[in-house]
């Protein structure tokens, strides 16, 4: 058999040449046995739709208070919550991810070593090669339809609970008893290890990184490039306030409070302001910065700054008062850029 006659696509073949080197014999080659809904891919579902639920409930308690008119924090706390959202959509993707990962892994037995060929982000694969040789196969399962594994080796994860091992080879391919007699036969003939293969043993194209950081490292510096911008919108329609406003003595009426969840300790207290515009008329304005304990008190007298046009836009004369929603966003956004750019290179890089 040759590559040709295999099912494999041109980018397959021509990367598996390449580990082949002058050894063009095909013993066996094939693909695992696609199932999308397994143990392994139900879990993350099952935790994926609960922690729906959660964040759910907590973007509702968040937007509730926004109608109550604290809008721009809840913008902000939103930017927070997105990166949890994409992470739970990417626990819902699982069955469908890793049925494209199944589709695409490619498996190829030659006289002098296995080959597994693994889909990795951006297109890129990841070829792993086993030489043939006596004892490569560490553990073998068949299951009643004849399909099995054939694992050649152990890699090991380190989490929270310990370190446990993860199988790799030739995992839930078909016919796996006719894959055992090659191999079988092979080892029995003490069939030669060439250098080469032994050279190959864990080869990586350039795109063997962890797709999951890739994506979330993306995701934190979208986010992180959507707070920059509407920092940088925040600061323009401040120094356009700045630039034509008028300032106009006010004085605090009243503090109103926004609860989060209804917990003690949750609220934060919101000043409205009173004054006359130069137009004679009285406005009523409530300040979009609140704060716990409260940064004025009822009967405060405070400066406003204000434009012509738009009275109700009426904001406290101090550093703090005119740009404080673009400060606030534009420490999410840089810490977002920079946390997501980092994790995104740190995880392209190895």
């Amino acid at each position: 058999m040759n590559l040709i006659d295999t099912d494999f696509t041109l980018k397959e073949r021509e990367q598996l040449e390449v580990a082949m080197g002058s050894d063009k014999t095909v013993l066996w080659a094939g693909r695992p046995v696609a199932k999308m809904w397994t143990l392994e891919s139900a879990l993350p579902v099952f935790s994926g739709v609960v922690a729906c639920g959660i964040l759910g409930y907590i973007t509702a308690t968040v937007w509730g208070g926004a109608r109550c008119g604290s809008s721009v924090p809840s913008l902000i706390f939103t930017c927070f919550l997105l990166p949890f959202w994409g992470m739970i959509l990417w626990q819902l993707m699982t069955p469908w991810r890793r049925l494209y990962r199944l589709r695409r892994t490619a498996y190829l037995l030659t006289p002098q070593q296995a080959m597994v060929l693994e889909p990795t982000c951006f297109g890129k694969c990841k070829l792993t090669a086993y030489p043939v040789q006596p004892g490569m196969v560490k553990e073998r399962e068949v299951e009643p339809d004849g399909c099995g594994s054939l694992v050649f080796a152990y890699r090991v994860v380190h989490g929270k609970n310990g370190s446990h091992q993860i199988p790799q080879g030739f995992m839930n391919i078909p016919q796996v008893q006719q894959v055992t007699e090659i191999l079988d036969s092979l080892v029995a003939a003490e069939a030669p290890v060439p250098t080469a293969a032994a050279d190959i043993a864990e080869q990586k194209a350039s795109g063997d990184k962890s797709v999951v950081g890739v994506i979330f490292g993306c995701i934190f510096a979208l986010v992180g490039l959507v707070a920059l911008v509407c920092s940088g919108v925040m600061a323009v329609d401040s120094q356009r306030i700045i630039e034509g406003g008028i300032t106009a003595q006010g004085e605090v009426v009243s503090l109103q409070q926004d609860r989060s969840g209804g917990r003690k300790g949750s609220s934060v207290y919101h000043p409205v302001f009173r004054f006359t515009a130069q137009d004679g008329k009285e406005y009523r304005v409530k300040h979009n910065i609140g704060s716990n304990p409260p940064a004025w008190e009822p009967g405060e007298k405070v400066e406003l700054i204000y434009r012509p046009d738009n009275p109700e836009e009426a904001v406290p004369n101090t550093l703090w008062g005119k740009y404080a929603v673009a400060f606030i966003l534009g420490v999410i956004g840089i810490g977002f850029t920079v946390l997501g750019s980092f994790l995104a290179w740190y995880s392209r890089r190895g």
